[in-house]
């Protein structure tokens, strides 16, 4: 067994694009390449009360994370501002849910929201296309809308700490520097 692998001969086999037209380009482009995991160095777990999420892979301002849905939650509409955003299912659940099926894309500016009505959860993957020259950190946590609870709010204002908040409401947009 191989005491140590390296990085950089591990992804040598990895052909990254400067970058993609569009984030539908990025997203097709991570699935032909067998969804490469290149967790960034300033990742974290971000743990709230309906989800569980990781970066998986960043590249300049795309970046894909992979989100568990924990068993019958809700997570309240809510915006993720200066970005997009494609859904997809990578787990098989759920009846009816179909591996690598695609949302629509969620376009800056428009909300949503989620039900994970199984009792067994779920796991899909957020390709996420950031516009703005903030850090880029998760969807998770770059929120305006009602959080899924005190750890959800407590985890925004750690990354966003000027934030306004009222209540379980956060919109971190004024609390961005202009």
């Amino acid at each position: 067994m191989k005491q140590k692998w390296d990085e950089q001969e591990y992804y040598s086999y990895l052909n990254i694009p400067d970058s993609w037209n569009t984030l539908e380009d990025f997203a097709d482009w991570y699935m032909a390449s067998k969804m490469p995991i290149k967790i960034p160095e300033d990742s974290y777990v971000y743990t709230n009360e309906n989800t569980t999420a990781i970066v998986l892979f960043r590249h300049n301002n795309f970046q894909v994370e992979m989100y568990i849905g924990f068993p019958k939650s809700h997570v309240e509409e809510h915006f993720h501002p200066n970005m997009e955003v494609i859904t997809m299912q990578i787990g098989k659940m759920n009846k009816g849910i179909l591996w690598g099926a695609y949302t629509d894309i969620l376009m800056n500016g428009q909300s949503h929201n989620a039900n994970f009505s199984s009792e067994r959860g779920c796991v899909f993957l957020t390709f996420e296309k950031w516009l703005n020259n903030e850090k880029i950190t998760s969807a998770s946590v770059n929120w305006i809308g009602k959080t899924d609870g005190p750890k959800h709010k407590q985890n925004i204002l750690q990354h966003y700490p000027n934030a306004f908040s009222d209540g379980l409401y956060v919109d971190v947009t004024r609390g961005m520097k202009k």
